[in-house]
Parts: structure tokens; sequence; C-alpha cells
């Protein structure tokens, strides 16, 4: 799924994206941005800030726990490497790789595994959502 439309458009949804001058350095614009998007998704659906998904330290179980799935949703649903995201939520790649694999694991939950779901196909819809507006406003 092409990512440049997100450079144009986010900044008209959240002031916020776009307007960093700082990127992680493996990661374009585009894909800095599409990572914005799932850590939106991921602290609405548990209720936490940005800063709090981002910390550097582990913080509480359920904040480290929305970060793993935050990982995991970049991985799945943007298809970056454990690299890139790593570097994007400020850790290293093995750990993105012990999240994947954790999430991975815990989808034989049913209800877990719907609400997962339900999370990657909100993400896909706001990407999509996105698209559609580029297009239109191109």
């Amino acid at each position: 799924m092409p990512l440049s439309f997100c450079e144009n458009y986010l900044p008209d949804i959240h002031p916020d994206w776009g307007r960093s001058k700082t990127r992680p350095p493996n990661l374009s614009g585009s894909e800095h941005m599409m990572t914005g998007l799932v850590r939106e998704v991921v602290c609405s659906v548990f209720f936490l800030s940005q800063s709090e998904l981002t910390s550097k330290n582990r913080g509480k179980a359920h904040i480290a726990f929305a970060r793993q799935v935050a990982m995991y949703l970049a991985n799945i649903s943007l298809g970056l490497t454990f690299t890139e995201i790593g570097t994007d939520f400020g850790r290293d790649r093995t750990t993105v790789a012990h999240a994947c694999q954790l999430i991975e694991d815990k989808r034989e939950d049913p209800d877990f595994d719907w609400s997962l779901d339900l999370m990657e196909r909100s993400l896909l819809l706001l990407i999509a959502t996105q698209e559609a507006k580029g297009l239109r406003d191109a």
C-alpha cells in the first residue's frame, strides 16, 4: 500500500503529525507517519497517551502490552521490519521480535484475536480513508 499520501494529508487530521523535525533514521517520513497511525489506534483502544506508549522505560504491564500490540500491528499491517519498528519505538529489533511472537501466541484466545482483528481493520480503514482523501484532493 502506498504511503506517500501521509506527508501531505495527515497534518490535516492531527496537527502534530508531519511537523516533527526529527525522524527515526531508518524510516521515511511516510512510514514514520504510518506508525503514528498505529500508535493512535492502540492509544485509543488502551486509553493511553502517546507519551505513555513511547516511554523509554518498561512502565506498567498494561502499557508494555499495548506497546507490544502496536509493534505487532506495525509489522503485520504495515509490513515494516523489526529493525524499522524498533527504531521508531526506541527499542531493539529483538524486543520487537519478542513482542510480535508474544502477540501472535496470544491470538490463540478467540476474544483477543477478535479484538486484534478489529484494531487491524480499523487501522487499514484509516489508511484507506486517508488514501481516498489524498486522491480526492489531488
